[in-house]
């Protein structure tokens, strides 16, 4: 759980990697789901910045992780490089 919050973290301010929204909405909707750490509002700070087709994006495979137990994850929208 605070894996998956440090690495919205990560996404979001591009440490050691390029700054990416819909990774970074990505982990952090998965912590919001899994726990009872305060990323509420990283989430909707973040959906305030984010396009139409980023935030579309990054709920729809946001569920498809969460549903699938994170087996069914897109390695593509993962790695992707900067939005």
């Amino acid at each position: 759980i605070y894996a998956q919050n440090m690495l919205g973290t990560v996404y979001n301010h591009g440490i050691g990697t390029d700054p990416n929204k819909v990774n970074a909405y990505i982990w952090w909707a998965m912590a919001n789901t899994s726990s009872k750490l305060k990323v509420r509002d990283k989430l909707d700070e973040l959906q305030e910045a984010m396009t139409t087709d980023e935030l579309r994006t990054a709920q729809e495979t946001a569920a498809q992780c969460y549903q699938s137990k994170f087996k069914q994850c897109q390695p593509t929208l993962l790695q992707t490089a900067s939005i």
